[in-house]
């Protein structure tokens, strides 16, 4: 059976990706803000897809145990953000 790399290794992998594409996106204008913001989106994903499956599976939540306030706290703002953006458009 394959062994798969922990959502900690993929978030560190992702970010990484994440920098290196800023990076060459951006290489004629770079600045450290743009490379850190694509380091943190990109760190998002593995976490955004793995809450996903959460949806389907509940019995993964288990497996976040340390992260998942801070997570839960990132889904609320980003749930948050887009109902008041689109009552106040």
């Amino acid at each position: 059976m394959p062994t798969f790399p922990s959502l900690q290794q993929m978030t560190v992998g992702a970010a990484i990706l994440g920098a290196c594409y800023t990076a060459v996106r951006h290489r004629a204008a770079l600045t450290l803000e743009l490379v850190v913001g694509g380091l943190l989106a990109a760190s998002s994903l593995p976490t955004g897809i793995f809450l996903l499956g959460c949806a389907f599976d509940t019995s993964l939540i288990s497996q976040l145990t340390h992260e998942l306030g801070l997570y839960l706290a990132a889904a609320a703002v980003a749930l948050l953000y887009v109902s008041l953006k689109e009552l106040f458009k």
